[in-house]
């Protein structure tokens, strides 16, 4: 489901998407959440290591990074240049 307000758009995913993503590496289930969520867009940010978002706010963006194993990997959260 998606709304726009403005210059704004949110996009709620539903359970059994979402389900489908719950571990990684269901490479078919997550490109097609990214398709359908993003469209024509990219994200400015990626982190493969594990689950990111972006808390954007006038002054400042907060990054939260969701490392749900077993706390010895190392993740890398990287950007595009603009």
């Amino acid at each position: 489901m998606e709304n726009s307000l403005g210059k704004g758009t949110t996009v709620l995913v539903s359970y059994e998407a979402s389900k489908m993503c719950f571990k990684p590496d269901n490479i078919r289930a997550e490109n097609m959440l990214v398709n359908y969520s993003l469209g024509s867009f990219s994200s400015p940010y990626i982190c493969k290591e594990a689950i990111t978002y972006r808390l954007a706010s006038p002054k400042a963006d907060h990054y939260f990074i969701i490392n749900d194993g077993n706390g010895q990997i190392k993740v890398y959260l990287n950007f595009k240049k603009l």
